[in-house]
């Protein structure tokens, strides 16, 4: 019972762990780190974090302005038009907009790593390591350093 409650929870603690170093070095002005860590990841940053839940908070901006947002959104940074559920829009009374987008991403991804934990845990991690040794490898003769397909090519597994 132990054992699974530890496959359960090392991942998301290992992910939060992440999570919060990559955000203290953020929050701590160490901009060129912050991009070169998430560059090794394959992850080529915008100028702030959390462009993604923006454009949601951008179209809330601008239907409270009275804009339709459906084909441009003028709030939005990058001027994307809106293509989520109608009803995301019916929460644009809550007070909240494009300006806590840092705020919001930060939680929402908070959450999203707590939720690891209710993951159904693996049932052994020999398999998953030596299809991590075996990927590792082949991608290893190709590029020095390359991490988005090699997690590609585990998740393939």
């Amino acid at each position: 019972m132990r054992k699974r409650l530890a496959y359960r929870i090392i991942p998301a603690l290992v992910a939060l762990c992440a999570f919060l170093a990559v955000s203290a070095i953020y929050l701590l002005g160490h901009n060129d780190a912050y991009i070169a860590i998430l560059s090794l990841w394959g992850i080529f940053p915008f100028r702030f974090p959390f462009v993604d839940i923006s454009g949601s908070l951008a179209a809330w901006d601008c239907t409270r302005l009275g804009i339709d947002v459906v084909e441009r959104d003028p709030c939005d940074v990058l001027g994307r038009g809106y293509t989520y559920s109608p009803l995301w829009m019916a929460g644009s009374f809550i007070p909240l907009g494009a300006s806590a987008t840092g705020a919001v991403g930060w939680v929402l991804g908070l959450l999203f790593i707590l939720s690891l934990a209710l993951l159904p845990p693996a049932r052994q991690w020999r398999p998953f390591r030596a299809r991590y040794r075996r990927a590792q490898f082949s991608q290893w003769r190709r590029w020095p350093i390359e991490p988005s397909p090699l997690l590609l090519r585990c998740a393939r597994f």
